[in-house]
């Protein structure tokens, strides 16, 4: 078990399990040396999971979007091999079908298809399809969970909610079996995965609420960048309170 702000390695412990009972027992000697939980980030571990719920926890959970993220490209792979058999299959079905009207001809045996060409080229059709639209819903689904906008702004939590359950509904209604199962995951997930975001945009519309979208954009902009601009923490703070004509972090001037 890690710190998520210090990445200080909280707990590294040999064990036979891990099963609910053991990860409640590590959580509760964490809390009796005085560590307190504000939330967990974790994958897809039951153990994890169960030994919140042994150990009385109550914090929020976290899922690990790398994990999730892990999973999708599993998925993307499957999907791909998928479409690129359906390919070889239907080109596989014209060439028997030109070879047998006389079209074209070849040395040896006559070749042998899988499955006839008008069927070959709608399960070849299908699966492009398929693939197709869950690449791009996943990337959607991946830029709306970025804390900032292309145009460096802090996302808009409700847009981003929308944007999750419009890709879910569309993931479902490509009708496979792995990609709805996703979409079922995704979804129970999403109130996770905005819970960060809304932490962030609580934070930070307080402090941005009185600057135009320009000098926004520029401080986000600048906390990108902040190594290549050599910023420190306490950029932010130096902000001055004046016009927006003069709002300028002293450290960048």
């Amino acid at each position: 078990m890690v710190d998520g702000r210090s990445f200080l390695v909280l707990n590294l412990t040999p064990a036979e399990s891990r099963d609910g009972t053991t990860w409640g027992v590590t959580y509760l000697d964490l809390v009796d040396r005085g560590i307190q939980f504000h939330d967990l980030a974790c994958d897809g571990g039951t153990g994890l999971r169960a030994g919140m719920r042994e150990a009385e926890l109550a914090i929020p959970l976290r899922p690990d979007l790398f994990h999730i993220l892990q999973d999708a490209h599993r998925l993307t792979r499957r999907l791909e091999g998928a479409a690129y058999n359906a390919i070889d299959n239907a080109e596989r079905a014209r060439r028997a079908d030109l070879e047998a009207r006389g079209i074209i001809r070849r040395r040896g045996r006559r070749l042998k298809i899988k499955v006839p060409l008008p069927q070959a080229e709608v399960e070849e059709a299908k699966t492009m399809e398929i693939f197709d639209h869950w690449c791009w819903l996943l990337s959607e689904v991946r830029l709306a969970l970025e804390p900032i906008t292309p145009a460096h702004g802090i996302v808009s939590v409700a847009e981003t909610k929308a944007t999750l359950e419009t890709a879910v509904e569309l993931l479902e209604e490509l009708n496979h079996p792995d990609i709805t199962a996703f979409a079922d995951d995704l979804q129970e997930k999403i109130p996770e995965l905005l819970a960060p975001l809304e932490w962030l945009e609580q934070q930070l519309t307080p402090v941005l609420k009185d600057l135009d979208v320009d000098t926004q954009a520029f401080i986000i902009w600048a906390w990108q960048h902040r190594q290549e601009l050599n910023l420190g923490s306490g950029y932010m703070r130096a902000f001055r309170n004046s016009d927006s004509s003069t709002r300028v972090p002293n450290r960048v001037k």
